[in-house]
């Protein structure tokens, strides 16, 4: 018989995390009309090792992944966890899976991440977040051009809008499409475009004038205003690519279930895909 030297016991009384980053598997994820749709993902799988124990069996990560369940994200995810509790014997476990996301043909793909941890008695965490860019139109240039009659307009710039949320998993489902839906800006940014579209996308934009402080507080009322049941926390990050600056400009707007309690309100006149 081959010694199991992983089982030995440690005498230092250093508790660790341990396990594996970069796997790359395809998972089958459910979309919010039932249908399915294949991702792949880089997934990264880690246990809480207690003080007294030498060490993990490493290929137990990679096998949890060979019964991967066809559900909704976080739901995926949370079945991984739970399965890596139980063949390590282990009281805490954390999945990340990162991969990019399909919109839709003119929006392209989105940048997405999961992540599902549990540890000891508690019920699992999870933590979801997208990254899609928008087109904004700056309101100062574009107010000084309007105030002073001149022939030039504003400067755009591309916007891209992180939203990361958190909370208990249950029976309510964070989809992936709805995150996406709640990014706000002057305008959409596509992938196709004809020369009446672009006209069209552009005078769009301009009727939108956006800051990026509109951006992020306009990002964060609707996705409150969506997921504040279902959520414990909400933070929206926006990094601007300036046209006429050599810098990228940066802001970020949060909210926590146990930090507010007013009532979210949805702004209009903000861009929001629908």
């Amino acid at each position: 018989m081959l010694p199991d030297i992983q089982s030995e016991s440690d005498h230092r009384g250093i508790p660790v995390t341990v396990g594996v980053d970069g796997i790359v598997r395809r998972i089958t994820l459910l979309t919010p009309d039932l249908s399915t749709i294949d991702v792949d993902a880089v997934i990264t799988a880690t246990c809480g090792l207690p003080a007294n124990a030498r060490g993990v069996h490493m290929s137990r990560f990679y096998e949890i992944l060979d019964d991967v369940i066809v559900e909704s994200p976080t739901r995926v995810l949370t079945a991984c966890v739970e399965s890596l509790i139980e063949k390590m014997c282990l009281p805490k476990a954390m999945v990340t899976a990162q991969f990019v996301y399909p919109i839709s043909r003119q929006d392209g793909y989105m940048s997405a991440k999961i992540s599902v941890r549990r540890g000891f008695a508690d019920l699992p965490q999870f933590f979801v977040s997208i990254s899609r860019p928008v087109m904004t139109v700056c309101p100062c240039s574009l107010a000084m051009s309007i105030t002073s009659s001149a022939k030039w307009s504003s400067h755009t710039q591309r916007c891209t809008v992180d939203i990361a949320v958190s909370g208990t998993c249950g029976d309510d489902i964070v989809w992936l499409e709805d995150l996406a839906d709640c990014v706000c800006g002057s305008a959409p940014v596509r992938c196709h475009l004809k020369r009446s579209d672009e006209s069209e996308l552009v005078a769009s934009a301009f009727g939108n004038p956006m800051f990026i402080e509109d951006v992020v507080r306009d990002t964060l009322l609707y996705t409150v205003g969506e997921f504040q049941d279902v959520v414990d926390a909400v933070e929206v990050r926006a990094m601007s690519q300036e046209s006429i600056h050599p810098y990228d400009v940066v802001a970020t707007a949060t909210w926590r279930r146990d930090e507010d309690q007013d009532q979210v309100r949805t702004e209009e006149g903000a861009y929001k895909d629908s």
